[in-house]
This record gives C-alpha cells, sequence and structure tokens, in this order.
C-alpha cells in the first residue's frame, strides 16, 4: 500500500468493516460507546464513514473484537491512507461545501468510470462558466456572492479531472429537455451547446441525449451519478439528487437497482453520433 493516495474509499471500507465486526461481536452502538467514553453518535458516525477514525480509536477497536493478523493489518494501512491531506484540493473550500458534497467531489477523483444523468440540465462536469453561473445564481439556492463564486470555482476545478495523464471515463447523458432549457439566455447556451460539442470529441468522455420520444425511460426526471472504482473490490456508489441534498446508495441492493436504471438509460440514449447531431440542432 506504499505510495497510495489517501481516499475516501479505505475510510468507507474501514466503516463498513467496524460495524460487521460489531454486529459479529453482539455489541450494542451504546456499548461501544462507553468502551470508548463517548457518545453513541460518534460509533454511528465512524460505522457510517461521516468520521475519520483516529489510529487510538481503531486499536481499541480492534481489541475490543478481538481482530489480529492480516485483517487487523490490512485495516490499520486502509486507516492511515485514508485519512484526508492538504492534496485534496476541495479542503479549501469547506465553508461552502456540505459533506455530501465534498464526498462526491472525492468518488469523483477516484473514480475509473463516472456516468451521470441529469433530465433537465446538462451534467456538471460538463457546464460552462457561464451556465454554471446562471443555475446557481437561481434565488431559491439563496447565494450569496462570495458562496456564488466559490461554488462556481469548485465546479470549474472539478472539470480538472479531464486533464489528467489517466482521466477516468466520463460518460453524460442529459435529457434533450435540457438542451432546450434556455439557461443564461440564448448567448450563453449556444457557448454551452458547443462546449458539449467538442467535450464529445475527447477520448475519455462521451455525450448522449435521452431524446423526447423515448417514451417511459425518459420520465426519469431525477438526477443521479454512477461512479465505479479502478479495484474489483471496491463496490460501486450511486448519488440520486434529491431538493434536500445527495442521497447515497451504496447497498448491494441498491447498486443493483442504480444499476438497472443505468443501463435502462443507456439503452434508451441515442448513440454518440446521432446525440452531437441532435445538439446540432438546438444550436441557434
Amino acid at each position: 500500500m506504499t505510495g497510495r493516495k489517501p481516499t475516501v474509499l479505505h475510510r468507507r471500507r474501514v466503516a463498513a468493516e467496524l460495524k460487521r465486526l460489531r454486529e459479529e461481536s453482539g455489541l450494542t452502538l451504546d456499548e461501544v460507546a462507553d468502551y470508548l467514553g463517548c457518545h453513541n453518535s460518534k460509533i454511528s458516525r465512524l460505522e457510517n464513514a461521516r468520521r475519520d477514525t483516529t489510529a487510538q480509536d481503531l486499536r481499541r477497536l480492534l481489541d475490543l473484537y478481538g481482530v489480529t493478523g492480516p485483517l487487523r493489518h490490512e485495516l490499520e494501512g486502509y486507516a492511515r491512507i485514508g485519512r484526508p491531506r492538504a492534496s485534496n484540493w476541495w479542503t479549501v473550500y469547506n465553508d461552502v461545501l456540505s459533506a455530501s458534497y465534498a464526498e462526491y467531489i472525492a468518488l469523483e477523483a477516484e473514480a475509473r468510470r463516472v456516468t451521470e444523468y441529469q433530465s433537465l440540465i446538462v451534467p456538471g462536469l460538463l457546464q460552462t462558466r457561464a451556465y454554471a453561473t446562471a443555475m446557481l445564481s437561481a434565488p431559491h439556492i439563496g447565494l450569496s456572492v462570495d458562496q456564488l463564486e466559490s461554488l462556481i470555482d469548485v465546479r470549474m476545478a472539478r472539470q480538472e479531472v479531464f486533464g489528467r495523464d489517466a482521466p477516468p471515463e466520463s460518460v453524460a447523458v442529459l435529457g434533450e429537455a435540457a438542451l432546450r432549457l434556455a439557461v443564461g439566455g440564448p448567448e450563453v447556451m449556444r457557448d454551452q451547446l458547443e462546449h458539449l460539442l467538442g467535450a464529445a470529441e475527447l477520448p475519455s468522455t462521451t455525450v448522449r441525449v435521452l431524446p423526447f420520444d423515448a417514451g417511459e425511460r425518459a420520465a426519469f426526471t431525477g438526477g443521479f451519478t454512477f461512479f465505479e472504482f479502478p479495484e474489483e473490490d471496491d463496490p460501486c456508489i450511486a448519488f440520486v439528487d434529491g431538493v434536500a441534498g445527495n442521497v447515497v446508495h451504496e447497498t448491494d441492493r441498491d447498486v443493483r437497482r442504480m444499476r438497472r436504471t443505468v443501463e435502462s438509460i443507456l439503452a434508451a440514449a441515442l448513440p454518440p453520433e446521432d446525440s452531437t447531431a441532435l445538439i446540432r440542432t438546438y444550436l441557434p
């Protein structure tokens, strides 16, 4: 594991193992909290990867659960490389990022393949600065000027993933309504559509459109992102957009359901060449 960069996936692995070990030991959250001398909410956050595990806490928990040998060595190694470091650029924006958005960005940075679907807007990784500004300036979002600028900077910085030596495979699917919805006015939309056409030419990026005539599959009005990772034992994770924020789906059952949704939408979407042809018809 030497040389591996810190990753939110390692923190998730440690969290999942701690929960499994506690349950197999027959201990409750309250009992483990009493052992550590903390509130049970801390144990819950540790087991849900919402809090980093300190070396001392991990050592005491592994002692409590009787973990020795290779598993203990593996978990202690994962915990060490799973802690955030200054190299995670988005930590500079912690004052404006929700915990779920920060986690989303971390997963996006580590993914092998990112499939994003949006029914009404252009997916974030493919938005121009002007389009993103128009979207985030909507009155119902209620951002201050400083918050707005910071979140726009974050969205643009996320797109730098395409400039990496080994960028992730990006599959962006947008509903045809996103081509028609005049976000920011005609000039902003023209630049955005041209940007989509340019992105479609990148070797690591696929742009597809779900047309109006796709029937009931086009009626999926939400948005979601499906993350797949390089290592086989890294489980897929789905983020589903909601009014109150993203909802994370990572259980085997939820991931299977979301994978079926991805496959259904991809089956109904136009092929890449037909998608770019349709985008061109919307250029003013």
